[in-house]
């Protein structure tokens, strides 16, 4: 029977485990407690090699202590998973070294945990507080949800800490559980990581871009079918570029075929003495500009950037050759502020993870054909990882990129390594290509992976047999696009609508600040009364920022990460019965959160005017 209080405890904390234990009833014959010869409980679980004990059936609190100092390379500051909660003694044993140690609990078991919570008051580990998450399972689903949640909202580094005996009596199940989070951790690290680079600067590179964009051609929109049928081949800066350096400088000299660069083989290229129709970038981070160090270094000019609307500014501010832009879906700049004066849709790329699918997307709309990929290797070539000529990057792989690759099928059928990120972005190519059907994409990568929807063809091959009946290619071909008529009375309204909106968002603000420091106050003198008033103002205030359009589209956006945890706290405390814990928990989350969106609020307001200035001083 779990204890009444406990009942209460996963009501209010962790509802869903309450839900799952509720739902489904555990299979009590299969564990069951024993009294040890110390008078103090352990866990016995019947497996197929008969019953084993999750403590010593003799002395379990010895045990404890023994595996706790063990335990290596435990910093206070993380936060630890336990796997496997038997009846917590270990966790009370480390919490004796680490009293404000903040945990989370994996029970797998739902029997053993019933069994726990049946013997252990969980007051003593704060929930909510200290002890932040629990999980169980009921499905085999449970445990890749579980953890995806977990991982998606962490602040802290994590250090795994699985109770001995699960080793011992649940091998499989333990190996899955670290292989399960491993990947929870690698994704939520991708997403993580693609949040804090990117989210904090689309709005100011969509800002920053705008002119360039207003001034530029648009690739989806202008190019008066001037590729419509011709072959185009994207060249990525994959290792078996190394070997196509003569068949490239062959079809640029015969104009068999326009040559697109993508990414860092634009180095590649120019350090071999070919510079190609243009190159491609979309990339909006800072380090993006690097990338074209040695155009912006050497003044070379006869290479045009054909620019994604996310790209950072740096990169288009400094590029000395001609520019061309295309739009990115979503990007909330373009969303708010560019409209056609024909009313057109604006044509979009879909937001891609690799530049050289989103050089596919957009070729695709101009009507190329074929597509030929070259040096899009999605996989190491023996000791080498990139093309040389990029100085920039080390080209050969490492030791711990072959300890963690994977072994993937080749274009000659045989297998090679690949990484973790190389196999999701082929995954995502071969996805995007299935949804373009019907197209001819042909893979010139010597020695790369295997990419569905495409057929291997080297580059010699398809210079005898295949590009010879397309005509030649437009040299001029950049002189001859259009730009985007762009309705500058919308863009002068939404552009004014969007600098009311700032100045209403920073009044916003203040008044969050001034409720903050009134519910601080009220929670030192726990006044409960008003507490509940100001809880009240605070959520129709939320109701304002959440109505604000320079919040929503940019400021919001900006700290997306900072939102999704502060939404979480705000679904866990929901139904919370202490108002007083509950005021804490807000004021300090919602601080934090704040006080982040202040400081890009002051920043973007100078991007905001900066960007006016240029615009339209320049259209008066």
């Amino acid at each position: 029977m779990i204890l009444t209080e406990n009942i209460q405890l996963l009501k209010t904390y962790f509802p869903q485990v309450w839900q799952q234990i509720t739902d489904k009833k555990a299979n009590d014959s299969l564990v069951r407690l024993e009294e040890t010869r110390k008078q103090v409980s352990t866990v016995a679980v019947h497996v197929e090699s008969g019953w084993n004990y999750i403590h010593s059936k003799y002395d379990p609190l010895g045990e404890a202590e023994r595996f706790v100092s063990s335990i290596q390379d435990l910093d206070p500051n993380q936060h630890v998973l336990f796997y496997g909660v038997g009846l917590g003694y270990h966790i009370q044993e480390l919490l004796k070294l680490y009293p404000s140690l903040s945990f989370s609990i994996y029970e797998p078991n739902q029997s053993i945990l019933t069994k726990f919570l049946s013997v252990f008051d969980l007051n003593k580990w704060q929930p909510g507080k200290q002890l932040v998450n629990m999980m169980t399972e009921t499905t085999s689903d449970d445990l890749k949800v579980n953890l995806r949640k977990f991982t998606h909202f962490l602040d802290k580094e994590v250090k795994i800490v699985i109770l001995n005996s699960y080793d011992r009596i649940y091998p499989e199940s333990t190996q899955k559980f670290v292989e399960v989070f491993r990947e929870s951790v690698y994704e939520n690290k991708e997403i993580i990581s693609t949040r804090l680079i990117f989210s904090k600067r689309e709005a100011v590179n969509g800002l920053k871009n705008l002119s360039y964009m207003l001034e530029t051609p648009s690739i989806l929109h202008g190019h008066n079918e001037l590729f419509r049928d011709k072959p185009a081949i994207i060249v990525a800066a994959g290792p078996s570029l190394n070997d196509e350096y003569e068949n490239l400088r062959k079809i640029k000299e015969e104009g068999l075929a326009y040559i697109f660069s993508v990414g860092s083989a634009i180095n590649s290229l120019i350090s071999n003495g070919i510079h190609p129709d243009a190159a491609f970038s979309y990339d909006g981070s800072v380090m993006n500009a690097k990338v074209f160090e040695k155009i912006i270094d050497s003044n070379i000019t006869d290479v045009p950037l054909i620019f994604g609307s996310t790209i950072g500014y740096e990169t288009v501010e400094k590029y000395p050759g001609k520019l061309i832009h295309f739009f990115v879906r979503h990007d909330s700049i373009v969303d708010l502020l560019i409209k056609s004066k024909s009313e057109e849709q604006l044509l979009t790329t879909e937001r891609l993870r690799t530049i050289s699918s989103i050089a596919m997307s957009v070729l695709h709309q101009i009507g190329c054909s074929p597509i030929i990929l070259v040096g899009q290797n999605f996989g190491y070539r023996g000791e080498d990882y990139y093309a040389s000529g990029i100085s920039y990057i080390d080209s050969k792989t490492t030791e711990e990129q072959k300890e963690t690759a994977s072994s993937v099928k080749d274009v000659y059928g045989n297998m090679i390594l690949s990484s973790r990120g190389h196999t999701e972005m082929r995954l995502e190519m071969e996805e995007f290509i299935a949804s373009i059907q019907p197209i001819t994409i042909w893979n010139a990568t010597k020695g790369g992976a295997h990419i569905d929807g495409t057929t291997f063809m080297s580059l010699e091959d398809l210079i005898s047999n295949k590009l010879r009946g397309h005509g030649a290619i437009h040299k001029a071909w950049v002189d001859k696009l259009e730009s985007l008529d762009i309705d500058e009375t919308y863009l002068k309204q939404q552009y004014r609508n969007l600098n009311e909106s700032c100045q209403e968002l920073g009044k916003i603000f203040r008044r969050f600040e001034e409720l903050l420091d009134e519910m601080r106050a009220l929670t030192a003198t726990k006044n409960v009364l008003l507490l509940e008033k100001a809880f009240n103002k605070f959520d129709k205030l939320f109701d304002r920022l959440q109505q604000n359009h320079f919040n929503l589209f940019v400021i919001q956006r900006m700290n997306s990460l900072g939102f999704a945890i502060v939404m979480k706290l705000f679904e866990e405390v929901r139904y919370h019965t202490e108002p007083i814990d509950k005021a804490e928990k807000v004021v300090n989350q919602f601080a934090k959160y704040m006080e982040s969106c202040l400081d890009d609020l002051a920043a973007m307001k100078e991007v905001l005017k900066e960007t006016s200035d240029r615009i339209f001083a320049e259209k008066k």
